[in-house]
């Protein structure tokens, strides 16, 4: 089972960098599928990086939609 999660990591985060175009940093976590995807780029809009990974049927989440509105930069 571990390969098996080892392998589905790795494609995953393949697949992370080609629709982010390699600009962001993805850090593995230890079992299972999480990962922890960082940002390096300063001008990519996490919910846009999110809607491109959705239309490459990856899971997504973003945490500005939990952002207070009224202290939005």
């Amino acid at each position: 089972m571990r390969t098996l999660y080892r392998e589905r990591r790795e494609l995953t985060a393949r697949v992370f960098n080609q629709v982010s175009g390699a600009k962001i940093s993805i850090e593995a976590q230890p079992g299972g599928m999480h990962m922890l995807v960082k940002l390096i780029d300063p001008s990519i809009v996490d919910a846009e990086l999110a809607n491109k990974m959705v239309q490459a049927c990856l899971p997504r989440g973003y945490l500005s939609g939990h952002q207070d509105p009224f202290t939005r930069a």
